[in-house]
């Protein structure tokens, strides 16, 4: 029994030698990486802004633009309506009693 467990365990630690040798046989040399260090100082700055960007004459994204004919409160065809909204709840949820 013990000379099993002795058996196993030198075959184990051949067996990892002659793995790392062949690996080292094997694989080429791992070239040193160099890296280029960045400036660590953080500043709390704000730059100011691009004035090509953001100026008076820039598109305002919060105000509504209409193309072509539409105006303000018409619908389109085929744009649902707020009764065709309100039938489509009322066939959702059934007849009333």
């Amino acid at each position: 029994m013990k000379t099993d467990l002795a058996t196993t365990v030198i075959t184990a630690i051949i067996g990892f030698v002659v793995a790392f040798l062949v690996c080292n046989f094997i694989l080429p040399e791992i070239p040193a990486v160099s890296f280029k260090e960045i400036d660590s100082n953080i500043t709390y700055e704000l730059a100011e802004p691009d004035v090509d960007v953001f100026n008076f004459r820039a598109i305002n994204p919060t105000v509504e633009v209409y193309v072509g004919n539409q105006e303000e409160g018409k619908e389109e065809k085929g744009t649902p309506t707020e009764e065709d909204n309100q039938d489509d709840e009322k066939e959702a949820n059934g007849p009333s009693n």
